[in-house]
């Protein structure tokens, strides 16, 4: 049995506008999921592991949503950024983030962050259709395709650099990010 079918029929998605049904699986995957990014098995975005764990880290609250989106015919991605939770004017981000957006039609794009809103219970209605400034995208999309095409194969995310060597992917591309506010 498929999961994501199983999903979407408990909670009775098939009839739903796309932005209640978009609301009635942030709520459940609030609900249900527990946060832990150190979960074995967090941050492939791995739907059956997520469906099974019932965990994971921003990529696998992400994934979920996505998936039960596209399945009920609305079109869902996910972005990926960078985090500035840093008052200071300047310093590194140590870490990427990704969300899910899904599309409404007369309406466009409407971002979500599920991973957020569990981390931060009191932000549950703000994270549905609202963004933090603090974010900064970067990319979207999975099984990512470069321009001029890679010799490896696509990237599941592609949100730190990439390289090859000989045609070959080279493994964990040494870099930092770092912000700076011009502002100030």
């Amino acid at each position: 049995t498929d999961p994501i079918k199983t999903i979407a029929g408990n909670l009775k998605l098939e009839k739903d506008p796309p932005i209640v049904a978009a609301h009635k699986m942030y709520d459940w995957l609030l609900d249900t999921f527990t946060y832990n990014y150190q979960a074995p098995g967090a941050g492939i975005g791995d739907v059956r592991w997520a469906c099974d764990s019932k965990t994971g880290d921003c990529s696998d609250y992400a994934s979920m949503f996505i998936a039960v989106m596209r399945n009920q015919g609305i079109p869902a991605d996910h972005e990926f950024g960078f985090p500035i939770r840093s008052k200071a004017a300047e310093g590194r981000i140590p870490f990427y983030h990704c969300w899910a957006r899904f599309y409404v039609e007369g309406v466009g794009w409407i971002p979500l962050d599920v991973s957020e809103a569990d981390k931060h219970p009191d932000l549950r209605g703000y994270n549905f259709g609202s963004q933090s400034a603090d974010l900064l995208k970067f990319s979207h999309g999975r099984d990512v395709t470069l321009v001029p095409k890679q010799a490896g194969p696509p990237l599941n995310k592609f949100i730190h650099p990439y390289a090859e060597i000989d045609g070959a992917p080279m493994e964990k591309v040494p870099h930092t990010v770092y912000f700076r506010d011009y502002n100030r």
